[in-house]
């Protein structure tokens, strides 16, 4: 089976790579013709940093740890009334001991449930809350809060990449396909997931992971390559550089004109839901300019970001009323994708979202944060950075500082906090941390960036290769 997996992983690692060189060879071209002159250095710099992130994508392993509040079994440990350890408040990471001896390669947190990959056969893994068929598989009992295979997946898929939503889950198989199950609810909470047609979309879920025909398969834009969850809306960037988007744009996070949800009588227009909404559709940088050369996409809960290929520009779209787009802060709601000029010249590879602010990370390691900032999410000092106000933002990004100096690799968002993994493994923590999120041993909000240790006997670094946040949990893959 190992061998299996390591020839179904090279044989993905190799169409990425593939798709990542006709993306770089279209610039090369059109770049040549245009000024055979210029200075092709910031490209060359932008194609080594992708291919450094797909390398890291498909060779990192680890095992399961977790950390936070997990009142809805999200921590995976369940809950023994008679014993004495507190399954469900962590300050510290943990294991997971159900899948203690898995090795994992992908694990992804959503608000209250979890996704991961084994290494072995690439099969999914889900628990926390099973509430909207979030976890893929029938549950009884307590069944919920641990972890178990979605095994209608296993004879379809080999599974590389997982992500999850807030009451949606999203896999990508090693050949391009995408599966999605659960649903997306919107501001009044009435659930959605497409049918046939809009009444039938209307108030249902989806238990079964069901396949997604539009981006699956290499013969659909190259294969699917790369998936991104927000709170209710899901991104899948193919092999030829283009974005689809799907779930509830409600706030203009799938990156098009979108009718909305109710007319002026309050009343749901079912059909333009459907339509507009929930059937997969091209993300445009203006309406008739589909996006046709991005190499990474992300999402906060209700935003989206698309990375293009070369020269690492920045397009951002959705909720921006505390600046989590790092645009201006007149525009509360961008409903078109729109270059983020404050990050350009800054060589992002990476970008994160989380409920109202957003992180980026640079190819040098550098970390850049913008958005609401009053439950210490940006990482900065708040009172030299006039940020200690109540609802205090900051459109602009803020460079965030380590103490001492750290290279950044990787990172993620949870709703109000954040946490980044360097190049030696080690793992810092930031932002609101009311529900033991940040791993520190503190139930406190912390205001700039500090390292996660072993225990408070064993203050050595808790080494992690890859990490992923949720609404009031953390969850890691560790190299410890």
């Amino acid at each position: 089976m190992k061998r299996k997996r390591n020839d179904e992983l090279e044989a993905e690692y190799g169409r990425q790579v593939a798709c990542l060189n006709r993306t770089f060879r279209q610039w090369v071209h059109n770049n040549d013709q245009a000024n055979p002159c210029a200075n092709w250095e910031e490209g060359m710099l932008d194609y080594v940093s992708h291919a450094q992130l797909l390398k890291e994508k498909f060779c990192t392993q680890g095992t399961a740890y977790v950390f936070g509040t997990g009142d809805c079994g999200q921590l995976g440990l369940g809950q023994d009334e008679d014993d004495s350890m507190d399954k469900t408040f962590l300050k510290r990471p943990a294991p997971i001991p159900k899948i203690q001896d898995m090795d994992l390669c992908c694990v992804s947190a959503g608000g209250m449930h979890n996704l991961a990959i084994d290494a072995a056969d690439g099969s999914v893994v889900s628990w926390g809350c099973s509430d909207n068929e979030t976890l893929g598989r029938k549950t009884t009992g307590d069944e919920e809060n641990f972890p178990g295979i979605v095994r209608s997946l296993q004879n379809k898929i080999f599974a590389v990449q997982v992500s999850a939503g807030d009451a949606h889950s999203a896999v990508l198989g090693m050949n391009g396909e995408v599966y999605i199950w659960g649903c997306y609810l919107d501001k009044d909470g009435r659930k959605w997931f497409r049918r046939d047609s809009g009444e039938s979309s209307f108030q249902t879920t989806q238990l079964e992971p069901l396949e997604v025909p539009e981006v699956s398969g290499a013969d659909r834009h190259g294969g699917a390559t790369q998936i991104a969850s927000g709170a209710n809306h899901t991104m899948v960037l193919c092999g030829d550089g283009t974005v689809f988007a799907w779930g509830l744009g409600e706030a203009g996070q799938l990156g098009r004109p979108v009718a909305p949800l109710k007319d002026e009588k309050h009343i749901y227009q079912k059909e333009k839901v459907y339509q507009d909404h929930l059937v997969p559709a091209k993300m445009l940088y203006s309406e008739n300019s589909p996006v046709n050369n991005a190499r990474y996409v992300g999402a906060g809960s209700h935003h989206s970001f698309i990375l293009q290929a070369v020269r690492s520009r920045v397009f951002a779209c959705g909720l921006n009323q505390y600046g989590q787009l790092a645009l201006s802060d007149e525009n509360k709601e961008v409903s078109m994708l729109t270059r983020v000029e404050a990050l350009d010249n800054k060589g992002i590879c990476a970008i994160h979202g989380g409920e109202h602010h957003s992180m980026a990370i640079g190819r040098d390691g550098s970390v850049y944060t913008f958005g609401r900032a009053d439950s210490c999410e940006l990482g900065v000092p708040l009172d030299a950075n006039h940020l200690d106000g109540a609802g205090s933002f900051s459109s602009k990004p803020c460079k965030v500082k380590f103490d001492p100096p750290a290279r950044v690799v990787s990172g993620c968002c949870g709703s109000h906090m954040c946490a980044v993994v360097t190049d030696d493994h080690r793992l810092y923590t930031w932002g609101f941390g009311d529900m033991a999120q940040l791993g520190n041993g503190s139930a406190k909000d912390q205001p700039t960036p500090k390292l996660v240790i072993k225990s408070k006997a064993d203050p050595s670094p808790f080494k992690v290769s890859s990490i992923t946040a949720g609404g009031q949990h953390s969850l890691c893959l560790s190299l410890s």
